[in-house]
């Protein structure tokens, strides 16, 4: 077991890219974020429901395949669908939300959807994209997070780039803040109809339409006791068992892996932090290091034969894999 640790450790995630209408990424250093936490949870037209897909990786080209590459990619798509689940549970801890769930694509029956991208992410840095947009259309945010930690790693504590995920909750609270009542209403009844239009096109098409600025608006409401849409709401709510089923898997994935990836991050820190040392020093053992290793972006990874022997990761689901419920 131990020897399986110590090889899923060695490996590290590549993961380097430019995000949009950015140049250069800043990192902030040993930043403390608190998280803005609402005393009251949401009511009414208020409570919008928040869907989390499983996030992208973007990967540095590194030349031909090598021996290990096997589960270089495993860890790479475990970390996919790790991180969104630490980002939801921080948004159900702000308390400012309905229904959050991590899922493989896009929900059609969410209020907003968030969506990322991994460009960095080892144990000293995090450098991550995310977008939230909601049903109409209309972007919330669009920024990159960038977090570098020097401080020590407690795997005992919370998640050394919690900062990280508090800032993210916070910037999105504060967008909920400044929406109005009205605002959140006809997001609501967005998602409503966009859900019921996807099962009956030629019913509910006709009710809404795209304003000058590209935002869906409903133009036509039905009755509540219409019967196509008490139709709709029932095949709405086995649709939310269905995703709600979806949302614990992922959450068991990363209880099963946390130990695992804790002491990958661990490990990758400290190997980054040598090499530094060793680079700023022109050390001997420095170069002997660069040659056993290949620098990927984000850290290091070996380019000697692995045994598999006794090797386990956890099962993940493909990131974009075609489900029942959506077309």
């Amino acid at each position: 077991m131990i020897r399986s640790l110590f090889l899923v450790a060695v490996f590290m995630l590549a993961s380097c890219g430019s995000a949009p209408d950015v140049q250069q990424t800043q990192y902030k250093e040993n930043t403390w974020v608190a998280l803005d936490q609402a005393i009251q949870p949401p009511a009414g037209n208020r409570v919008l429901d928040i869907s989390i897909e499983v996030f992208e990786v973007e990967q540095k080209n590194t030349g031909p395949a090598e021996i290990g590459d096997w589960i270089f990619q495993e860890i790479l798509e475990i970390e996919s669908q790790y991180l969104p689940v630490v980002l939801r549970n921080t948004l159900v801890e702000a308390n400012y939300w309905g229904a959050l769930r991590v899922l493989p694509k896009p929900d059609p029956s969410a209020d907003i959807q968030i969506s990322g991208t991994i460009y960095q992410s080892n144990g000293i840095s995090l450098d991550m994209y995310l977008s939230a947009v909601d049903s109409t259309g209309r972007e919330w945010l669009n920024r990159r997070y960038s977090y570098r930690n020097n401080g020590t790693m407690d795997r005992e504590q919370q998640d050394p780039f919690q900062s990280a995920y508090n800032q993210f909750a916070n910037d999105l609270a504060d967008i909920l803040a400044i929406r109005s009542d009205d605002e959140l209403l006809n997001v609501r009844r967005v998602t409503e109809m966009r859900y019921a239009a996807d099962l009956s096109p030629e019913t509910f098409a006709d009710t809404m339409i795209q304003d000058e600025n590209g935002y869906t608006q409903i133009v036509r409401l039905l009755a509540d006791n219409d019967p196509m849409l008490e139709r709709v709401g029932r095949m709405r709510l086995r649709h939310h068992i269905f995703i709600d089923t979806l949302d614990e898997y992922y959450l068991a994935l990363q209880r099963d892996v946390k130990n695992v990836y804790d002491l990958w991050r661990v490990y990758s820190r400290e190997q980054i932090l040598d090499i530094e040392d060793e680079r700023r020093t022109e050390s001997g053992l420095g170069s002997r290091v660069l040659r056993l290793y290949q620098t990927t972006g984000t850290g290091i990874r070996p380019i000697r034969c692995l045994n598999r022997n006794g090797m386990s990761l956890p099962k993940v689901l493909p990131a974009k894999s075609l489900l029942p419920f959506w077309n």
